[in-house]
């Protein structure tokens, strides 16, 4: 991370965690974020035929908010802590699904299980532990979320679903401080925070259709303008054009 005449690093999180830890001369490190590919992540190339075959595999329900977390089974990717938000807005009108497999820790999977049925909610979620076509899947939801409990490097599942016009909902920290633009193109909350994370979810769950319009048209404007795959590959080159000319 630290030996080469240029450091890359993907975000500003990741480039004070580089000069903090390692001490690394900061005039050498070059921020360029990750990106989303801009041809598989868009709103216009997600068939409804698409929807539709994701929906009617996993049994989705098609009258109710769908929120979605995207993420390998660990509890630092705050599953639990989404469990715990919705407990408290069990009122509302959602159904979640939770995208992931847990990679063989069966224990922690039977513990958000028994976390869901002990909140009286076992038909409010569905589990689902691989799915091939995720732009279909965003798409097929309402709110996306990223609800990290420690600081995720980049967060590329919050600019992926800015990608696809959905509503983010990401945690204050890491990456996706840098990728979300709170109240404009999502919602930041308290990291860790239940209760910052139930009010997230409401404000979500309760925009009104235009406003939801509004928020996902500059969700990927936003994407368009700093986070597509040519982005990042000409950022990339230049860096080893600088190294180049340097020598």
């Amino acid at each position: 991370m630290t030996f080469g005449e240029r450091v890359i690093a993907i975000s500003d999180h990741i480039k004070a965690h580089i000069i903090d830890n390692y001490g690394t001369d900061e005039g050498k490190i070059r921020r360029i974020s990750r990106c989303v590919n801009m041809e598989n992540f868009d709103v216009e190339n997600t068939s409804a035929e698409r929807m539709i075959k994701l929906i009617e595999e996993n049994h989705i329900p098609e009258d109710k908010p769908i929120i979605t977390l995207i993420g390998r089974l660990t509890n630092w990717k705050g599953q639990k802590l989404l469990i715990d938000a919705l407990a408290k807005i069990k009122d509302e009108d959602f159904h979640c699904l939770l995208i992931g497999d847990d990679q063989g820790r069966v224990k922690y999977t039977e513990e958000l299980h028994q976390k869901i049925d002990s909140y009286g909610m076992s038909d409010r979620f569905t589990f689902i532990r691989h799915v091939a076509d995720v732009p279909a899947a965003m798409m097929v939801s309402d709110v996306v979320l990223s609800t990290s409990i420690e600081p995720e490097a980049f967060g590329r599942i919050a600019i992926e679903g800015q990608a696809m016009g959905r509503i983010v909902v990401a945690s204050d920290i890491g990456g996706s401080k840098e990728t979300v633009i709170d109240g404009v193109t999502g919602k930041l909350f308290k990291s860790g925070d239940a209760d910052d994370l139930a009010k997230a979810l409401l404000w979500a769950l309760r925009l009104t259709t235009q406003e939801r319009e509004k928020i996902g048209a500059a969700a990927i404007k936003n994407v368009k303008e700093h986070f597509t795959k040519q982005i990042m590959c000409d950022k990339t080159i230049k860096v080893y054009e600088e190294v180049i000319n340097q020598k």
